[in-house]
């Protein structure tokens, strides 16, 4: 079946990979850089149509598909298992979903329902089967929004979306004034209209770089490279 995905675990040797068949596959460096498989999850109940390694521990894989949900994968040192369960994470196919940064449990996800939703660990000592939504961007997009991205610069969180709308559309998530983390704010920046001819299916920040430079890739057949300098996050 189409592999629609793969995600690199930051602090090991693990990749994983996520296809149609409703499946994760997870692989592992040996001694002779040869790729072995070492682990296949189950749990979804249609395509997986992304999966990403936390950032902030080695241990945590989120993955969402195409069954409207968002589960969450744990090492238990033996094997990796599935721990929590976000049923109807959205009313639609969930595209994607993404760490927002390297600090915390902030998940980030985007679906065929047009929303931009964020997801969090309730717990004080992050808990990886206790996450809830703690922000909701509904009608993000004029069509369905198929890639997303973040990165945490001092106290709030700047995400980059991109759908079928050609749009290119940045939001600032930050926490409200009661100083409980599991209530946030989405903001709308800007809007790039027509970013590109045709639905947009990717868009990431630069890795070490984001406030400066995301790039984007479409349906038209082009990979774009944009300066965000030009389009102002404050």
């Amino acid at each position: 079946n189409e592999v629609k995905r793969v995600s690199w675990n930051m602090n090991t040797t693990l990749l994983a990979s996520c296809a149609r068949d409703k499946s994760i596959w997870l692989w592992d460096l040996d001694e002779d850089y040869k790729f072995e498989l070492f682990s296949v999850l189950h749990g979804h109940t249609a395509d997986v149509k992304a999966i990403a390694f936390a950032r902030h521990r080695d241990d945590l894989l989120a993955s969402c598909s195409y069954d409207n949900s968002i589960r969450m994968w744990l090492d238990d040192g033996e094997d990796w298992i599935s721990v929590q369960t976000l049923e109807n994470a959205h009313d639609s196919s969930v595209w994607d979903c993404r760490w927002a940064s390297a600090f915390d449990s902030t998940l980030i996800s985007v679906s065929d329902d047009r929303a931009l939703k964020v997801w969090r660990t309730q717990s004080q000592d992050d808990t990886a089967a206790s996450f809830v939504n703690i922000a909701i961007f509904n009608q993000a997009h004029a069509r369905p929004i198929y890639s997303v991205d973040a990165f945490l610069d001092g106290d709030s969180y700047f995400i980059v979306t991109a759908g079928g709308d050609n749009a290119i559309r940045f939001f600032r998530l930050f926490q409200d004034d009661s100083n409980d983390k599991n209530i946030a704010t989405l903001s709308p920046l800007i809007t790039k209209a027509n970013a590109h001819s045709c639905d947009i299916n990717c868009v990431r920040f630069h890795p070490k770089q984001p406030s400066s430079r995301f790039a984007s890739a479409g349906d038209d057949a082009t990979i774009r490279i944009w300066s965000s300098s030009s389009l102002s996050f404050s």
